[in-house]
C-alpha cells in the first residue's frame, strides 16, 4: 500500500465546547511514500455561507488554510509548529496505511504489552506519541504531549492532544477503525472538537478526484 482515500460520512467539528457541532464534507488522501496527508473540507456558515478548508502536511510542510466565499482568506496558518502538529496527525492516521508503520521513517518503542511509543522523523522534524491497543490489540488512542493548538495569528499553544478510535470495520479483508475523534487536554478537562464516521479506506489510487 502507497496510498489511501478515507471515505468519511457524518463528520463534525467545533471551535469550542460551547459550540454547536457544524457537518463537514471531508476528502482526505494519505500517501506513505513521502509522507503525505491532505484532507480537504467544505461546509455552510450559519447555514448559508459557504466556506472551504484545505489541510495538509506535503513536502516537510503543514498548512492549515481556509477560505470564505472561495475568495477570503479566515485562516492561512504555516509555521514550525504547524509542520510539527500535522506531522502528529499524520502519525496518528498511520495504521490507516498498515504498511506505512513499517516505513524506515518511524521508529517503535516497547511502553508495556498495550502501549508503543512511536517517533517520527522527516527532514527537520521529529516528533512522537503513544499508541494504545485494547485486550484484542486492535488501535485504540494515540496520546500526544507534542502538538500545538492554533491560537489565532500564527500564534499556538502547546497542548495535549490525541486521537481516539471506535469501534471497527472489516472491508476487503482489512480491519480499520470505525469512527474517530480529534481531543485536546486542557486545565484537566478534555475538549472533542472532530468527530466522524469512516465508511471505507480504498488503497492505491491511480488517479486522485475529488
Amino acid at each position: 500500500m502507497t496510498n489511501a482515500r478515507v471515505v468519511w460520512k457524518e463528520v463534525f467539528f467545533r471551535r469550542s465546547p460551547k459550540d454547536k457541532w457544524l457537518p463537514l464534507e471531508c476528502h482526505q488522501f494519505n500517501f506513505s511514500i513521502g509522507p503525505t496527508r491532505i484532507v480537504y473540507m467544505k461546509s455552510l456558515l450559519a447555514g448559508f455561507l459557504p466556506f472551504e478548508g484545505r489541510d495538509k502536511f506535503q513536502n516537510g510542510r503543514g498548512n492549515m488554510l481556509i477560505k470564505l466565499l472561495k475568495y477570503f482568506t479566515v485562516a492561512n496558518d504555516a509555521g514550525p509548529e504547524m509542520d510539527r502538529s500535522a506531522l502528529l496527525t499524520l502519525l496518528a492516521e498511520t495504521l490507516i496505511i498498515p504498511a506505512q508503520a513499517l516505513q524506515n521513517y518511524i521508529e517503535w518503542f516497547p511502553v508495556d504489552n498495550h502501549s508503543a511509543k512511536a517517533v517520527i522523523k522527516w527532514g527537520n522534524i521529529k516528533a512522537s506519541g503513544i499508541f494504545e491497543f485494547n485486550e484484542d490489540f486492535e488501535f485504540t488512542r494515540f496520546f500526544t504531549h507534542e502538538r500545538y493548538q492554533s491560537q489565532g495569528n500564527n500564534r499556538y499553544k502547546q497542548i495535549d492532544w490525541a486521537g481516539v478510535t471506535e469501534g471497527f470495520t472489516v472491508k476487503n479483508g482489512i480491519k480499520f477503525p470505525a469512527r474517530f475523534k480529534g481531543v485536546w487536554y486542557q486545565d484537566g478537562e478534555a475538549f472533542e472538537y472532530f468527530k466522524g464516521t469512516i465508511d471505507n479506506i480504498i488503497y492505491d489510487i491511480g488517479e486522485f478526484t475529488i
